[in-house]
């Protein structure tokens, strides 16, 4: 059985991450700095195989990889959610209202010149 670790790992230390944090910034070296929970994931060796081939962990795509397959998933599910409770209680048609000038921008009041 293979394990992996997921994500980046999470740091405790924040006074010293800021400390750096704001001199890569006065320095202009650092754009986004996010925290992230490191998540052990044990998988069989086939799928781990899988895994390196299409992500491998020295090119460090692997975990961009799996971050972004668990937020396709949980888009999918919510998906799910979303269309269960449309089955379960469907929009009725005819009383949907909209009105379309509601979604269109106002127009802005035009200036009068002041003549000379």
């Amino acid at each position: 059985m293979t394990i992996l670790s997921v994500s980046v790992k999470c740091v405790r230390h924040s006074a010293k991450i800021q400390s750096l944090r704001e001199r890569l910034i006065e320095h202009g070296k650092i754009y986004i700095l996010h925290y992230m929970k490191t998540l052990i994931v044990e998988l069989d060796d086939e799928v781990a195989a899988k895994l390196e081939r299409v992500a491998p962990g020295r090119a460090r795509q692997r975990s961009e990889f799996i971050r972004n397959a668990v937020r396709r998933a949980l888009w999918e599910i919510e998906e799910q959610a979303t269309a269960e409770a449309y089955r379960r209680q469907p929009d009725p048609g005819k009383d949907a209202y909209l009105n379309p000038d509601a979604w269109e921008p106002r127009p802005k009041p035009r200036r009068s010149r002041a003549r000379r």
